[in-house]
Parts: C-alpha cells; sequence; structure tokens
C-alpha cells in the first residue's frame, strides 16, 4: 500500500520541484529587471557641474567640467544632456554665467573618446526645442552655439547621411533668423569644414555667403563673417567674383559701422580683384582719420599688389 501511495505521489513531488525551480527563475529574472530599472544616482561631481550643490558659482562648476572623463558611462552622457536641455530660469545663474558652462559640458561630450552617434541629433533638436506657448526653449546664445557645434560635428562624423542632414539644417538656419548671430555663424559652422567639402558644395557655400553679403537685412555681423567667405570661395566664378566685389565696394563706402567697412575692405584683397574703382577705395581709406580703416585699407592694399 506504501508503495502505491509513494508512486502516487511521486508525479506530484517532481511537478512540486519544477515549479519551485520556475519561481526561482521568474525571481532572479524580476530582480535582474528592477535592477536595470534602478534610477541614476548622479556623482556629488555630476550635482554640482548641473547646479544642484550649494556651490553653484560659474568657476567651481567649470572646474568639474574640465575633470570630466572622455570615458563617460551611458548614465553619465544622458544626466549630461539632460542638463544641456535645462532651460536657463532653471538654474542658479543667468544665462550669460551657464552658457560657458554648457559650452564646455558640450566640448566634453564630443570629445568622448567613444564617438556619441546622437550628438547631432541633440544639438538639432536644442536648437530647434520650442515650449507649449510656441517661445523657443533655449536662449539664443546657447542655440548659437549649437549651429557651431553642429559644424564641429560635421568633421568627426563618419555617417555620410547624416552629413548631408546637419548641413541641410545648418543651412536652413540661415535665412529663418536673419538678423541674429546665427546666419554668420553658421556660414562659420559650414566654411570650418571647406576642406572637407567636394567643389560643388563650396560654391554652394560660396553663394550663400554672397547673397548674405549683399543684403544688410542679414544683419552687420552676419554680413562681415560673409565677406569673407564669399571672398574665398566665389573667386573661382567669374559671375560670382562680379557680384561681390559690388557688394563690398558698396559696404566700404556706404556701411552702416566701421567695422562693416573694416571687413569689406579686408574681403576685396581677399578677392583679389583689382580695377580703377578699387585702387581708388585703397587709396582713399589709405589716408582715412580713423587708424582701425587705414589698417585695413593698407592690408588690403599689401595683398593685391597696388
Amino acid at each position: 500500500m506504501k508503495n502505491k501511495i509513494t508512486g502516487f505521489y511521486a508525479p506530484l513531488r517532481e511537478i512540486m520541484m519544477i515549479m519551485v525551480l520556475l519561481l526561482l527563475v521568474t525571481t532572479v529574472g524580476f530582480s535582474q529587471e528592477e535592477m536595470k530599472k534602478e534610477k541614476f544616482v548622479p556623482s556629488d561631481h555630476l550635482k554640482q557641474i548641473t547646479g544642484l550643490t550649494e556651490s553653484y558659482g560659474m568657476t567651481p562648476r567649470l572646474k568639474r567640467v574640465h575633470k570630466l572623463s572622455k570615458m563617460l558611462s551611458e548614465d553619465e552622457i544622458s544626466y549630461l544632456w539632460d542638463f544641456l536641455n535645462k532651460k536657463h530660469t532653471d538654474d542658479p545663474l543667468d544665462e550669460s554665467a551657464l552658457n560657458p558652462i554648457k559650452n564646455d559640458v558640450a566640448v566634453a561630450l564630443l570629445e568622448q573618446e567613444v564617438v556619441i552617434e546622437e550628438f547631432g541629433a541633440k544639438m538639432m533638436a536644442m536648437f530647434s526645442a520650442k515650449d507649449n506657448d510656441g517661445a523657443f526653449r533655449h536662449d539664443m546664445v546657447w542655440r548659437d552655439y549649437c549651429i557651431q557645434f553642429l559644424g564641429q560635428w560635421y568633421g568627426v562624423c563618419f555617417d555620410e547621411s547624416e552629413k548631408v542632414k546637419v548641413l541641410e539644417f545648418i543651412y536652413s538656419s540661415i535665412d529663418s533668423h536673419k538678423g541674429t548671430s546665427i546666419p554668420g555663424s553658421a556660414l562659420i559652422a559650414v566654411n570650418l569644414n571647406a576642406e572637407r567639402l567636394n567643389a560643388v558644395q563650396r560654391l554652394k557655400l560660396g553663394k550663400k555667403a554672397l547673397e548674405v553679403s549683399e543684403k544688410p537685412v542679414y544683419g552687420n555681423l552676419a554680413r562681415m563673417s560673409a565677406f569673407h567667405i564669399a571672398a574665398a570661395h566665389c573667386r573661382s566664378s567669374k559671375e560670382l567674383r562680379k557680384k561681390l566685389l559690388k557688394a563690398l565696394k558698396e559696404s566700404v563706402v556706404k556701411g552702416s559701422s566701421t567695422c562693416v567697412r573694416m571687413a569689406a575692405l579686408a574681403a576685396i584683397g581677399t578677392l583679389g580683384v583689382v580695377d580703377e574703382e578699387v585702387k581708388k577705395l585703397i587709396d582713399n581709406y589709405c589716408r582715412s582719420y580713423d587708424i582701425r580703416l587705414r589698417k585695413a585699407a593698407y592690408g588690403a592694399r599689401k595683398k593685391l599688389n597696388i
């Protein structure tokens, strides 16, 4: 009788053992999943960088940024991205002190030994980000920095489709931000990679710089950057040279500021085109009462060998 009872319960014991094993495996699985979902706890150093400690001044925070590892973990990188995307109104410092910290954090991310593939996408997203009321999330200075960093990102990115996307994005920012510093920064960002561009791309850069040079609506800062870039990339086209020279001459004579006139004079020297009107302009400004204009004119004269 005992044998029958024992025999009857043997399969039941096996089933019980299997259920216990399954329960153990499931429990271990849940524990591992919970560990994965455990919230990241930033170090005190990271907290200081992001302004969450009592020592939130610009200088101590910058010192911490400069000590960041070039092998940051994914969680640390994600934490720093969240900081870069933080509005300046949510930080104890004002934007003039906060943006240099953000700038150096972005440099640290760009210089990681393992390339952060989403770097370009993050910069484009921050540049375009808007709040619910339709206003841009970030101040103009940080958005300008984003464009500059996209130019640097282009130089280290190996994904050709990403490069195309980045260039298109940078160019799109020029016409949508007339009168700000951004068109000039965008041209500089592209020009930073001039040696990496093919002939067609360089010509496109020259044409866009020419367009900005011709139109005061883009603003003085943008136009001063555009003068030099257009002069460097329009020399191969007779038509573009002619248009640019006209714009530069007008800017020398009618420029709204001394800085604009100086930049136009310097660009004339870079363009390398000499005619009687250019000679007269250079001679006149070499005798200017303003030493800044005299220096610019003498510099152009030296480049033009006149």
